[in-house]
């Protein structure tokens, strides 16, 4: 499992020298089908909000929150990533000054992303891609 602390050891551990790289991947999409948020946003502490001690009385007296559902996709091509019809990341064709030897990688076997907001450090999306095709 990937929690917070995991994750900012990762990042950490990439340091924050700039180098080039030549990065190939392949084309996909991916969609995150509709799931139900209650039971995670009720285990962060959010009790409150899904029962009549709710206190939404700045939008209307007398409700509370049902159910909140989430829906993701995120398709990655050669002009860049669009995530949920908001850009993400913008593919330049030139990112650093010209390096005569950049590194190579290549994901041409199943992989993890992850796309942070690099100013508050939240995951904005993540996932598996564990097919791969050539």
């Amino acid at each position: 499992n990937l929690d917070m602390n995991k994750w900012n050891s990762i990042k950490k551990s990439i340091g924050k020298e700039q180098e080039a790289v030549n990065v190939s991947f392949p084309k996909f999409e991916m969609e995150y089908g509709t799931k139900e948020l209650k039971g995670s946003l009720v285990a962060l502490g959010m009790k409150d909000i899904f029962s009549d001690r709710a206190n939404l009385s700045g939008i209307r007296e007398n409700i509370y929150v049902s159910s909140v559902l989430h829906q993701g996709k995120i398709e990655v091509n050669e002009k860049g990533s669009e995530a949920a019809a908001v850009t993400i990341v913008e593919v330049r064709e030139t990112a650093m000054p010209i390096i005569n030897d950049p590194k190579e990688f290549i994901a041409d076997r199943p992989f993890v992303f992850i796309i942070e907001d690099e100013e508050s450090g939240t995951i904005l999306f993540m996932g598996k891609l564990e097919e791969v095709k050539k």
